[in-house]
């Protein structure tokens, strides 16, 4: 049996490709990173005010914006400066806001992962109809 788990679980551990566009992120700056946070949906106001100060000099005030919601939790992406990426990290994380540090975006690795799933859609789809006659 073919298990396509690509989409299903938690923001915390499935693939990201798919939800983060090229546009979402910094990724050719000197002194700017953008940073993937996972936050709990009843977490989320808690977020909006605290992120900005949770460090002086941290997180730019007012980059925090909404990739993906699901299953009671949040993508967000912040743009933060180099400089100070680990502590923001480490600051946030007591507070449930946890960062995907794991994520890097590759446009190339993107479009096969996508064809990769297509393929594997298509597969699981005729296997049915086979199955079913």
């Amino acid at each position: 049996m073919i298990c396509i788990n690509v989409f299903s679980g938690s923001l915390l551990t499935r693939n990201l490709s798919g939800l983060v566009a090229v546009n979402d992120i910094i990724s050719q700056s000197d002194y700017m990173q953008s940073v993937l946070f996972v936050i709990p949906e009843s977490e989320e106001k808690i977020w909006l005010n605290e992120y900005e100060s949770l460090l002086p000099l941290g997180a730019v005030p007012r980059s925090a914006r909404v990739l993906c919601r699901d299953d009671g939790q949040v993508l967000y992406v912040v743009v933060e400066m180099k400089k100070f990426v680990d502590d923001f990290i480490q600051a946030a994380a007591p507070k449930k806001f946890i960062a995907r540090t794991d994520f890097q975006f590759d446009s190339e690795q993107q479009t096969q992962e996508t064809e990769a799933i297509s393929k594997l859609e298509s597969d699981v789809k005729s296997q049915w109809v086979f199955f079913c006659f």
